[in-house]
């Protein structure tokens, strides 16, 4: 601000001296009679002087009001950065936006995941509970055909209960896991390297449903050996999917040996 002033006190302090170089040449060629130059100068200077007092009371005045002379420069430069700024935040509300849509779909997704795995879970306690219930009321059955009925009924119901669970959980595996076909096999030899891809086209394998099958049954008629021996009609890739997921484990020592993972522990 005191920098633009200074620069207008300058150009204004040219300007006179132009006018009073003028005045002057004029007087030179003609010099009026009975007039003394030096009264001239005197009446100049003092019109100098006031016009200097005038332009540095003005200087005074803006700097105790603070006012700032913009610069079209400045002006320009700021209208183009409120420009950037605003779509750069439109962009980012957009994108905001999105994200937080995704985020919801995932939570909401998250949550019926977590209701699934509950029940599943209240399920499979309620038969574990079940058994051990049946279990202890075998130790404690002595005689009598009318416990020796109940105990019957209760097997009943439970083996009932366990075919109902079965039963959907074999519709569930047949819709989401089914039994690899030849074009799935070719799509598995081409994803594994020349030396290993040995492909028996004439090779039958296992459902899912038949491998879980054969861990539930293991696990119920041996629980102190509940390990099934992997056989060639074991599709690998379902095998890895239950190792990976914590639903099967390998044995400590054979890793050809595999069981169910005792989630009541």
């Amino acid at each position: 601000m005191e920098q633009f002033l200074k620069a207008k006190c300058e150009e204004t302090w040219e300007k006179l001296y132009e006018t009073h170089s003028r005045i002057q040449s004029k007087k030179n060629n003609y010099p009026p009679t009975g007039i003394d130059n030096n009264d001239d100068n005197d009446v100049l200077k003092a019109i100098l002087r006031a016009k200097e007092k005038k332009l540095q009371a003005e200087i005074t005045a803006m700097k105790n009001e603070n006012i700032e002379v913009p610069e079209k420069e400045e002006l320009l430069s700021e209208e183009e950065l409120k420009q950037k700024l605003e779509e750069r935040t439109s962009h980012l509300e957009s994108t905001l936006s999105v994200i937080e849509m995704q985020k919801q779909d995932m939570m909401n997704e998250l949550e019926r995941e977590e209701e699934i795995f509950q029940q599943n879970l209240e399920i499979q306690k309620s038969i574990q509970r079940k058994i051990m219930q049946l279990e202890n009321e075998k130790e404690n059955v002595k005689s009598g055909n009318s416990q020796v009925r109940e105990l019957e009924k209760k097997i009943r119901i439970t083996e009932e209960n366990l075919r109902d669970l079965l039963k959907k959980l074999g519709a569930f595996i047949k819709e989401h896991f089914p039994i690899p076909s030849p074009e799935d096999l070719k799509e598995k030899e081409k994803k594994l390297p020349p030396r290993q891809r040995v492909v028996d086209a004439a090779q039958k394998y296992s459902s899912f449903h038949e491998l879980l099958e054969d861990l539930l049954n293991k696990m119920w008629q041996t629980p102190h050996d509940p390990y099934v021996k992997i056989q060639p009609n074991h599709w690998p890739p379902y095998i890895e999917l239950l190792l990976r997921c914590g639903i099967a484990l390998r044995h400590q020592h054979d890793c050809n040996l595999i069981k169910l993972e005792s989630f009541q522990a």
